[in-house]
């Protein structure tokens, strides 16, 4: 048992996720409740750093970022979540970091099963620990749809940043790492559908960090 009483699992979970507002520079931190991998969990805009922040609870529709966030999480995870009737839980099948991702997305609203069908897959590079990146890219609204979840260093350096723009968001990174997070960054980019994507030649839109514990 943890010290709130929780049963600990060793289950991967996002429990916090700072999402940079388009073009302002600035962004919100956002604090996910729940429980192991159970696809349910409150969501609460906080007010600083700190995990034990004054907190808000939140409806996820009502943010873009947060829905920009989920949609991202949602393209690029290829784990799935299911309900085990024999052990009455909530079980993976895939990479425990890719089915954190995937919970996050659901908790946001979306559903695996309604994606692959409603967006489908184009391309996909697999995480590789030279480029510590996983990318994807799916139809949407009759564009591509590239998303991009990897290590903080690498995803920063495929992204176009204002001046001082990178300097904030490592620091932000540092903080949220010194809380015991595991921290991965995530962008993406709209194309048109007959225009090729390359990650590495490509300057994506920053998004944010996924905070895991």
């Amino acid at each position: 048992l943890d010290k709130t009483g929780t049963i600990t699992k060793n289950e991967l979970a996002i429990q916090k996720v700072f999402i940079l507002s388009a073009g302002s520079g600035q962004g919100k931190f956002f604090e996910i409740g729940g429980v192991g991998y159970e696809p349910k969990g409150d969501v609460y805009l906080t007010t600083n750093y700190k995990l034990q922040a004054t907190k808000q609870l939140v409806s996820p529709p009502d943010f873009s970022e947060l829905i920009l966030a989920g949609k991202t999480a949602a393209f690029c995870s290829n784990a799935y979540v299911f309900y085990s009737e024999e052990d009455k839980t909530y079980k993976i099948s895939g990479d425990p970091t890719e089915a954190a991702i995937l919970v996050f997305s659901q908790k946001i609203g979306f559903q695996k099963e309604i994606i692959e069908k409603q967006h489908p897959l184009i391309e996909e590079i697999p995480f590789d620990y030279k480029t510590k990146y996983r990318f994807t890219v799916r139809q949407s609204d009759g564009k591509k749809f590239a998303s991009i979840i990897g290590a903080p260093e690498s995803v920063l350096s495929l992204c176009k940043l204002a001046k001082g723009e990178k300097e904030n968001l490592e620091n932000i990174f540092y903080k949220m790492s010194a809380e015991g997070l595991r921290v991965l960054a995530f962008a993406y980019k709209e194309t048109g559908l007959k225009i090729k994507i390359e990650p590495e030649k490509t300057k994506f839109i920053f998004s944010g960090f996924f905070g895991m514990k």
